[in-house]
């Protein structure tokens, strides 16, 4: 249950679309290490992943040694602000799944006092 966030990230335009990604050269996403995702189709797939679960973790795709859970505060249809949980990966990976659930739960409420 997404709670009354106002709108679904799904409802959201892309980033961008496929064809204009697919324009872009590679090297215009940097690579940090060897988790980072610097492929315009896969980058394109997260992000339609990121609106239909309303919610983002990393792997440690910007630092190995983290992991993080992201998800979307709404005020007015619009994101606003973001909740995050970010913490060494041997032990926020563990419990990522429980703490997606925490994070949207608590930007449910950010939305609510936000107004939606």
């Amino acid at each position: 249950m997404r709670g009354p966030r106002s709108r679904d990230l799904r409802s959201l335009p892309g980033v961008r679309t496929a064809s204009a990604a697919r324009r872009r050269p590679a090297a215009t996403l940097q690579r940090f290490n060897e988790h980072t995702v610097t492929d315009f189709d896969t980058l394109l797939c997260r992000y339609a992943e990121i609106r239909r679960d309303g919610a983002s973790t990393s792997h440690g795709e910007y630092d190995e040694a983290v992991t993080a859970v992201a998800t979307p505060v709404f005020h007015a249809g619009s994101i606003t602000a973001s909740l995050t949980v970010i913490g060494l990966a041997h032990r926020v990976s563990r419990v990522a799944g429980q703490l997606t659930q925490l994070v949207r739960e608590a930007a449910d409420e950010a939305t609510t006092a936000f107004g939606g």
